[in-house]
């Protein structure tokens, strides 16, 4: 990650933010890591983490089925493309989720 140095960042499913926590930790502290998860339950687990760590001004956590949450972002004309995506969600919606 760090060769990279994204500064827009997308995750895919976050469950309780083990990877999430990671990534925003490997990003520069002006990056921006929007995460996509159905279940907010599941990303408020590792939240307090996250705050402990100084990461939270990184993440902006979207709840929400993947798909529709992409089309939106694609649809915002404003938003700038993303350097790094890491899909970690529905495993049977690949296919979709990649065609957004």
């Amino acid at each position: 990650m760090e060769i990279l140095n994204p500064k827009r960042m997308l995750e895919i499913g976050v469950f309780t933010g083990y990877s999430l926590f990671s990534t925003a930790l490997a990003m520069p502290n002006d990056g921006l890591l929007t995460a996509i998860d159905i279940s907010r339950d599941h990303y408020e687990v590792g939240l307090p983490y996250i705050k402990d760590a100084g990461l939270a001004h990184k993440i902006n956590f979207i709840e929400s089925p993947a798909t529709p949450a992409l089309n939106q972002l694609l649809s915002n004309q404003d938003e700038k493309l993303f350097d790094f995506a890491f899909v970690d969600a529905n495993k049977t919606s690949y296919n979709n989720t990649t065609s957004c």
